[in-house]
């Protein structure tokens, strides 16, 4: 990217030339071009005179080009309307020019997009699918351009570029695991050393680092001297956790290759892993002055808003969400910074211009109708879900989570007869459990016990032994009835059949809620019964008891319950010896009780083997290798894990900065630990007091060293 000295200088330049040769028409639009930062109105003029003179497609794809860029930042709303309509008449003369030309009609379907005439964009582009899922993709209606490309790819299964736009319309979409086996298929075709560099890059970008370092030990046998080799390296070893030998890398790099942003955003990243928050901002800051793209802003919003630097996070997100390239999840970064530091306002607007870009966004309006719900703006709500729900019907997307916001909306702002009328004609879809749970609410208010009871009965029958769903009736029920009409159906249900698995499960889960476990251990072997040893349920009903061995255990620190849970999950993991889930929950269970420490990282290592992209199962593999004094093995971990949980889109649990917080105390490092043990506090109001207590003194320790 040149310095503000050399736009002088290049700006200089031109104008001598124009003056030596005025009638050169591609100078002028050069000139134009090279002026529009800080002279936009005289550009614009340039522009449009140069279209009158020389009335070429290209001239008039640029004015209109130049226009939408001038609207963007205007602020003044009359201005900004009158550039949006020359950039239309721009556009509407190229295409009159050159109908046909593929460049010309994506630009125009973009503005059309951008200033809502979708309809009439998808007219202009309905005969050719693979400028629709181009448009699509740009739009950030990630779906749609998936099912497209979908269908285009069995035509052509050996196209990298559709291989590419399934990936970019996976990682848009937030779908992970899709883009890792999209980035498989890619990787098997043969392609161009850049085609090649871009592969790698999104397997370290996605947290697939075993995959990155096979094919970058490939790359570099056959590319010695490519110099890029040296940034993805430098990728990977962050991606193992190697911070010290990444920054190395990466500083080599940036020795002959200072303009390169993809570098600077590394830097920037790994001063964020090593907590050096100013030298992160200063390294993303550099990155997004030589090439500004949503993925630096969201490094950057992750850094402000880890330093309390909310409206500057804020400011990053925003100016990136009209990005062709900007995936969701920059959009839910911001609404969740909206939500967590109360910018009513911000979010009102946030919703208007997200139900703009998504019009037929089912999910959007039933997100922001739930927020308002929680709010208790029940008008807004109302409006909201109830045309998420219009719009499911139309769409044939029916759901439950859907028809259960509409129907929380309808009973919480007291329009009970229409929500009664809304449930019953539910009653024979999937959502009957729901809507029989509803009805049975309603009627309670009303006065109508029987017929609650009733409905009740009917919402637990139609629950069978979905623990879910018989959990939702649960809570719908307790507050109407009271525990004894819940203990009434069970009662008569297993009067009638001492094997009923559904009474047996709520009897179970209903013994838990009031804290009763040994009761609660009791059914949950009666249903092991009835299941018998054999059954493909055994595995599920064992768990169950599992868990509830676990909260006794909790409660009253009797050991036997703890080596009961333990045995059962042996006994689990003999039938099933490759259950990574398995692994890992018996490994936690002894690391977190000192309990056999050796076999649990084993457990916990072989868990991590069997789901490498999985940070829950690293984290607990850190924590394992803590607590038997691996510690800079464990926080080389924790630093993947944390990387993991960010490219999964997961929340970073307490815990986790918990384990960091022990893993930096154990080397050493009393500043690094306080702050990852106060970020444990600050992460969730969640933290069990006995816990809670553990990381003060840890903070309080540390402090006095």
């Amino acid at each position: 990217k040149a310095t503000p000295e050399q736009h002088a200088e290049a700006e200089q330049v031109l104008t001598l030339a124009m003056m030596l040769d005025p009638a050169d028409w591609q100078l002028q639009s050069v000139y134009a071009e090279s002026i529009q930062k800080n002279a936009p109105d005289r550009a614009l003029l340039i522009r449009q005179r140069l279209l009158q003179s020389a009335p070429t497609s290209s001239n008039a794809v640029l004015l209109a080009n130049m226009a939408m860029r001038m609207a963007q930042s205007e602020p003044d709303a009359a201005k900004k309307t009158g550039l949006i309509g020359l950039a239309g008449k721009a556009y509407q003369q190229a295409m009159e020019i050159d109908p046909d030309n593929e460049t010309i009609q994506q630009a125009f379907a973009d503005y059309l997009r951008i200033t809502q005439q979708q309809e009439k964009a998808l007219e202009l582009l309905k005969d050719d699918q693979n400028l629709l899922w181009k448009f699509y993709l740009r739009g950030g209606q990630f779906e749609q351009a998936e099912a497209i490309l979908k269908d285009l790819l069995q035509k052509k299964a050996d196209d990298p570029l559709l291989l590419q736009g399934l990936i970019l319309a996976s990682e848009g979409g937030g779908k992970r695991e899709q883009v890792k086996e999209y980035l498989d298929m890619l990787a098997k075709l043969e392609q161009t050393k850049d085609g090649e560099l871009w592969v790698l890059q999104k397997y370290v970008d996605h947290g697939f680092s075993a995959e990155a370092e096979k094919k970058l030990a490939s790359f570099k046998d056959r590319y010695p001297d490519e110099k890029t080799a040296l940034l993805v390296e430098a990728w990977t070893a962050m991606g193992y956790g190697r911070l010290d030998e990444a920054l190395s890398l990466t500083n080599r790099y940036l020795e002959t290759e200072a303009d390169n942003a993809g570098a600077w955003r590394l830097r920037g990243r790994l001063h964020r892993l090593m907590n050096q928050p100013q030298k992160a901002i200063d390294d993303l800051q550099r990155s997004k002055n030589l090439m500004d793209n949503p993925a630096i802003r969201m490094e950057l919003a992750n850094v402000y808003s880890e330093t309390q630097q909310v409206t500057a996070a804020i400011g990053e997100l925003a100016s990136g969400l009209d990005d062709p390239e900007a995936p969701m999840q920059i959009r839910s970064m911001l609404e969740t910074l909206y939500q967590k530091n109360n910018r009513a306002a911000d979010l009102d607007k946030f919703y208007q211009a997200t139900f703009q870009k998504y019009p037929q966004s089912i999910f959007w309006r039933y997100r922001a109708g739930m927020y308002y719900l929680g709010q208790k703006d029940y008008t807004r709500a109302h409006e909201l879900l109830s045309t998420a729900w219009k719009m499911a019907c139309e769409q044939d997307q029916r759901s439950i989570d859907v028809a259960n916001g509409y129907l929380e909306c309808l009973y919480s702002s007291q329009q009970y007869d229409k929500a009664f009328s809304f449930a019953s004609e539910m009653i024979d879809t999937p959502a009957a459990t729901l809507a029989y749970a509803f009805m049975g609410q309603i009627q309670t208010l009303q006065g109508q016990k029987d017929k609650a009871i009733d409905s009740f009965k009917k919402a637990m029958d139609k629950a069978q032994a979905n623990e879910n769903l018989q959990e939702m009736v649960l809570q719908k029920m307790i507050p109407c009835l009271g525990e004894e009409a819940v203990a009434a159906w069970i009662s008569s249900t297993l009067a009638a059949d001492a094997k009923s698995l559904p009474a047996l499960l709520l009897a179970c889960r209903l013994e838990q809620l009031k804290g009763s476990y040994n009761k609660a251990i009791e059914y949950a072997d009666r249903c092991l019964e009835v299941v018998g040893a054999d059954s493909p349920a055994w595995f599920g009903y064992t768990l169950k008891k599992t868990n509830l061995l676990i909260m006794a255990y909790i409660k009253t620190a009797d050991q036997d319950y703890l080596t009961q849970a333990t045995g059962l999950f042996e006994k689990m993991l003999q039938r099933q010896p490759m259950n990574a889930s398995l692994l890992n929950n018996l490994a936690y269970l002894l690391v977190d009780n000192n309990q056999k420490l050796e076999t649990a990282v084993d457990y916990a290592r072989k868990a991590h083997q069997l789901d490498p992209g999985n940070p829950v199962y690293l984290d607990t593999y850190a924590y394992a290798q803590c607590r038997t004094g691996q510690y800079e093995q464990a926080e080389q971990n924790l630093v993947r894990s944390l990387q993991l949980y960010e490219a999964s889109r997961q929340p970073v649990p307490w815990d986790f900065y918990k384990h960091l917080g022990m893993a930096r105390e154990g080397l050493n490092k009393p500043q690094q630990a306080v702050e990852a043990y106060q970020k444990a506090m600050d992460a969730s109001a969640q933290i069990p007091e006995k816990e809670k207590q553990q990381i003060q003194n840890a903070i309080e320790r540390l402090r006095q060293q």
